[in-house]
């Protein structure tokens, strides 16, 4: 089972022509340039929450239910 893990940045930006999106650090100013996966393209839209993982500098799963964004009018 995995770890529940909080949503630590926010999306900014999405580059669709270059597969990319620009993070920020939501207790820290400090943003990210992360590129996307198929399937995080297909749903990931500007002003979502998400875990970044600064080790893997990837966008990772919040919890098992494999859904890796709050949104904004979930909070």
């Amino acid at each position: 089972m995995k770890k529940m893990v909080e949503a630590n940045a926010v999306v900014v930006e999405i580059d669709p022509e270059n597969s990319t999106a620009e993070l920020s650090e939501v207790d820290q100013p400090c943003t990210h340039t992360v590129t996307l996966t198929n399937v995080q393209r297909s749903y990931l839209e500007q002003g979502d929450y998400v875990y970044y993982n600064g080790r893997t500098n990837k966008i990772e799963d919040l919890d098992d239910s494999n859904s890796n964004v709050v949104n904004e009018n979930d909070l």
